[in-house]
């Protein structure tokens, strides 16, 4: 596991539910499930890596098919 640099800003529960178009509430159900990574800090908070996020959303996009019509 590589470790986040200063510089970069991780996302809140917020930020990560309006990317993936869910409730923040199913983005917590998500986490419980060990479905979505997330770093957890004292007290209670969550936050997201940017690229975690971006993987969680390619591992789980279908390729198309091609030109169908």
């Amino acid at each position: 596991m590589s470790v986040t640099h200063p510089e970069r800003r991780l996302l809140r529960t917020r930020e990560v539910a309006e990317i993936l178009n869910v409730s923040p509430r199913t983005v917590y159900v998500w986490v419980a499930e060990r479905r979505l990574p997330a770093i957890h800090l004292p007290p209670r908070t969550i936050r997201f890596d940017p690229d975690a996020v971006t993987s969680f959303i390619e591992s789980r996009t279908i390729e198309g098919r091609g030109d169908e019509r």
